[in-house]
């Protein structure tokens, strides 16, 4: 299952900021979860705006209700109209392990039909959509050519006319009394006997029969000859009548052909029965400009032509390219309107289900939103929610206190060398110094040659020995370099000898290194506490310098809290002490990927980039060290380890009060908790502001709490039991009428003068009524059905059941975009494949695109034959631009924007849970040929067709390389592009791993 935002934000750099504002309700006027204006409860959330509303998830629409238009709500004294235009759908999930959860969303006050027939926007579900051939569509007419009826030796008659594929002729044959003229085909001809010298009557020709039929221009023609030669060029229907099905390849006759000027470069819309012109598809007839026909969408190229009339001449299926026709959506003809329908209809995540109408606020005709809601019955709720036998999308975090180091961890052993460079406060600035010496050969473990070096790893037997030998300060994982191959000349003396000397020695010769370490950060220098260094020569505490370059020894083991890359600052408190050289993260932090790895003393530190959140609820990408042992697992199937609560308690009511009394609900005091403000506020941005507590939740105080993130996520995290909003009519009204009635009566009592307090009593009653009505005209529970429809086919017994909680309608409410956010943790990142058997690759080298040298640039225009071949138009430039510029050269190198590259992966991942394929731009050389293409940066195009996660690297997108005449390495499993730190995406190609790929750029999808 899929799910999708239910209104989309583009991609932009405050996309996060913009999106929590929209979905959430940071910026909302009122429609907050799970409670609203006035106190009220509100088991959804508000969409503001005007907006196209989305599926949240796959699913199916279980009922709907499209009114004509706004109810007017009958008061003289305000302006306030409403639509109770809503679509209800049912879905199912269930976890690998079988954990099952069925869930409604609903999205009420959509626009009536009034405004979908203005727009001329309809839900695809609900719409007609009508195609009308344009006036300028530019395929040629082609077809059977009708011949003139002249007698000519040896020739065929003229082509006068063209009868268009899918048009229909008639056999006319002469007769006895008849004879061939020599007169043009609109003439009638003469009464005699036909000629024996007639062009049909000769060798070749005997096909070819008189016919009539009307021409493009409804002018009947007669006397003229076609071919006829079933089945390649027409089929017969019977009774003398024949259609023209001439097939894709065969020799036809265009429009332009023809002798007689009607119609000439006149164009058309090409009907096929397949969505693909080139090797597939069957060209069936042509359409005239103006011919209408309704269609639906089949991609984002073809439309599919329905109700298609004479499904046996033209065939079940019939397409149209969208290039071709005009269209226009309207409510089809068969929705019921004003009325709850119920149905039964499949729905795919982030397809449109309609658009946001007005609300109904007094003094604010113009506020427009959706409510969206979701909520379940509640079965196995429980199970589901607290679900740990399923692991398959589990991720680390960081442990609340853990430290995240900005550089790579880092200790001292003791006897390390190092070596002073400047002093300051307590702490002494140090570099590593190169340490050499000479050893037994025996001693050294061959690793590896590099840069002509020979290097050696340290044995553990061996350890010891080699470690007395550089003065106890080395540790087991170095790395030893060999200097020189050396001879003893005398106990303790050495000379250096050649590799060729060497060889020529008696084998039971003694042999010799001299080898040395270099610490791999040699080049970096860090500050230490003086306390833990000695001067080398006499191991006296350390005293700084008068020069520079002092040799220094590490006393005793200093850790990677008290190593620091810059100068430590001093703390405020405890003043004696230094701030250390990592950032304690208070809270956890999600671990997005990790990005390497490194052992210090038997202990794993990974370098990792996370999502983190302070205490103040601002949220931060942070990258750094932490130890693994720091780090702890989270399972998203486990719904209460993301602090999740479920509220049996949320009441019954529909108007809190949030009176102060001892034995509160648990819902009640965490609403107090995160809501009712305390004496003192700590703003977003550190200040401190003062507001008063009084136990009573105001909308002021609402807006409040609504504009910081902890705190909305706090709320939207509650799972509260309460009665629908949606099944008060009738007999359920009393209820909601009750409370109303008391607070009315609130301020009726402290009204002292009578005639007022009459004026009031009248104003309640008034207000009383119309709430009835509205309440009446908006719900809808009590209309959905449960179970099959009466008429619907039986689906299997493995098919979920229609359903609905008809009997009881206090159910499970979710705050709707919390839900779907934390369902995307379980779903959404899952591994996508576009490639099938890979018959839609395709090579830049290939004849279609020219001589050798055209190909050796044609990998764009492969890239885009592979778009073809999937039915996606894209790939190309607007305004000479790529969507998303992810990187230039500049300055011998290149340069990537962080926030443009990480919007462009939302992006990459919207289309390819579409399944489309996206081209995008590649960087593999600076200054390849002198830099070209539109950025002077790209070198190159591939297609992105799959994503996928390696445990090691991370995130990946698989790709399609065109470069290559070798399908096997155009198409292999290793073409990979990994995210990279900076949110770049970076790899090899399989058939030139020398090409390593940056991409550059991302072309649109339209």
């Amino acid at each position: 299952m899929k799910f999708h935002d239910p209104i989309v934000i583009k991609a932009t750099e405050d996309y996060k900021i913009k999106r929590r504002q929209t979905l959430y309700g940071q910026n909302n006027q009122m429609g907050f979860f799970p409670i609203g204006r006035l106190n009220c409860w509100h088991g959804g959330v508000h969409l503001e705006g005007k907006h196209a509303i989305c599926a949240i998830a796959d699913g199916r629409v279980i009922a709907y209700r499209i009114p004509e238009d706004y109810i007017a709500e009958d008061d003289q004294d305000e302006n306030v109209k409403y639509s109770n235009g809503f679509v209800l759908l049912l879905h199912d999930f269930k976890t690998p392990s079988g954990k099952k959860l069925t869930f409604y969303s609903l999205y009420h006050h959509l626009s009536p039909k009034s405004e979908l027939d203005q727009s001329d926007k309809v839900p695809n579900f609900f719409a007609k959509t009508m195609a009308t051939v344009k006036s300028d569509a530019k395929e040629e007419w082609i077809g059977l050519a009708a011949r003139s009826a002249d007698i000519l030796d040896d020739k065929k008659g003229k082509k006068y006319y063209l009868i268009p594929l899918g048009h229909t002729f008639t056999l006319d044959p002469l007769n006895d009394s008849e004879v061939e003229t020599t007169a043009n085909s609109e003439q009638e001809a003469s009464t005699s006997t036909p000629s024996s010298q007639h062009w049909s009557k000769q060798k070749g020709n005997e096909r070819y029969q008189r016919i009539k039929f009307k021409s493009i221009n409804g002018i009947d023609v007669s006397n003229v000859y076609t071919y006829i030669n079933h089945p390649n060029y027409t089929k017969e229907l019977g009774d003398g009548k024949y259609r023209v099905t001439l097939h894709t390849g065969n020799a036809v006759s265009k429009m332009s052909d023809v002798k007689v000027e009607e119609g000439k470069g006149a164009k058309g819309a090409h009907i096929f029965d397949k969505p693909n012109k080139k090797g597939e598809g069957k060209l069936l007839r042509i359409a005239l400009p103006g011919e209408q026909f309704q269609v639906e969408k089949h991609n984002d190229e073809w439309f599919k032509l329905i109700e298609l009339g004479d499904k046996e001449q033209y065939g079940k299926e019939q397409y149209v390219h969208k290039d071709f026709v005009d269209t226009k959506d309207s409510l089809d003809d068969t929705i019921e309107l004003g009325s709850v329908v119920n149905v039964d209809i499949p729905i795919k995540a982030g397809e449109i289900i309609g658009f946001s109408g007005n609300y109904g606020i007094k003094n604010n005709d113009l506020y427009r939103a959706v409510h969206l809601e979701v909520f379940s019955e509640g079965k196995e709720l429980d199970k589901f929610l607290g679900n740990t036998e399923d692991n398959d999308r589990n991720y680390y975090k960081t442990k609340a206190g853990s430290a995240l180091f900005p550089h790579q961890p880092l200790r001292l052993i003791k006897g390390r060398i190092v070596r002073a460079f400047q002093r300051k406060d307590d702490f002494v600035q140090i570099g590593f110094e190169k340490l050499s010496s000479i050893v037994k050969w025996d001693l050294l473990h061959w690793k590896e040659e590099k840069n002509g070096v020979h290097q050696y790893e340290i044995l553990e037997e061996d350890f010891e020995e080699l470690n007395k030998a550089f003065d106890n300060g080395l540790e087991k994982s170095d790395i030893l370099f060999l200097e020189s191959r050396m001879e003893e000349v005398s106990p303790g003396e050495y000379k250096s000898i050649t590799e060729e000397e060497e060889d020529n020695k008696d084998d039971t010769h003694v042999k010799y290194r001299k080898v040395s370490f270099v610490h791999p950060r040699s080049e970096e220098k860090f500050w230490v506490d003086k306390k833990y260094l000695t001067t080398m020569q006499d191991h006296n505490p350390f005293v700084f310098p008068n020069s520079l370059g002092t040799l220094g020894e590490v006393t005793q083991e200093v850790g990677p809290e008290e190593i620091y890359t810059k100068i430590p600052q001093r703390m405020l408190e405890p003043k004696e002490g230094y701030k250390p050289p990592f950032e304690e993260l208070k809270n956890s932090m999600k671990i997005i990927r990790r990005l390497g790895s490194k052992t210090i003393k038997d202990k794993e530190w990974w370098k990792v980039k996370g999502n983190y959140e302070d205490p103040q609820g601002k949220t931060d990408i942070k990258t750094g060290w932490v130890k693994k042992e720091g780090l702890e697992e989270a399972n998203p199937y486990d719904w209460y380890a993301h602090d999740w609560k479920i509220y049996e308690d949320a009441g019954d009511q529909f108007i809190y009060h949030f009176e102060e009394e001892d034995d509160a609900s648990d819902f009640i005091k965490d609403i107090w908790a995160e809501v009712d403000l305390p004496d003192v506020v700590t703003q977003e941005d550190g200040t401190e502001k003062e507001y008063p507590s009084d136990k009573v939740l105001s909308r002021f105080e609402l807006r409040i709490a609504m504009n910081q993130k902890r705190k909305v996520q706090k709320l939207s995290r509650m799972i509260c039991k309460h009665p629908s909003e949606w099944d008060l009519k009738a007999n359920n009204f009393p209820t909601l009428k009750k409370e109303i009635e008391a607070l009315y009566q609130q301020g009726i009592e402290i009204e002292e003068n009578s005639d007022r307090k009459k004026k009031m009593e009248e104003i309640r009653d008034k207000k009383l009524a119309l709430t009835e009505e509205k309440v009446n005209n908006l719900c809808f529970w009590q209309d959905i059905q449960e179970g099959e429809l009466p008429g619907q086919e039986e689906k299997g017994p493995d098919a979920p059941k229609r359903k609905f909680p008809t009997g009881n309608s206090t159910v499970y409410h979710f705050h709707p975009i919390a839900f779907v956010d934390h369902m995307r943790l379980i779903v959404n990142k899952v591994n996508i494949d576009l490639r099938g058997n890979n018959s839609k690759w395709q090579t830049q080298y290939d004849p279609r695109f020219g001589t050798k040298k055209k190909q050796d640039v044609s990998c764009w225009k492969a890239c885009k034959v592979i778009l073809s071949n999937y039915g996606v138009v894209g790939g190309d430039l607007k305004n000479n631009k790529a969507l998303f510029q992810i990187a230039t050269e500049k300055d011998n190198k290149l340069v990537v924007n962080p926030n443009i590259a990480q919007n462009a992966i939302k992006y990459i991942n919207e289309q390819l849970e579409l399944n489309k394929p996206i081209l995008v731009g590649v960087d593999h050389t600076y200054k390849y040929k002198g830099g070209f293409n539109n950025d002077f940066t790209t070198d190159h195009f591939i297609v992105i067709v799959g994503r996928g996660y390696d445990k090691d690297k991370g995130d990946y997108y698989l790709f399609y390389e065109v470069g290559t005449k070798h399908k096997t390495n155009g198409t292999s499993d290793n073409n990979k592009l990994f995210v990279q730190e900076d949110f770049s995406l970076k790899g090899a190609t399989v058939y030139k791993k020398s090409h390593i790929y940056t991409v550059t750029q991302i072309r649109e999808n339209f």
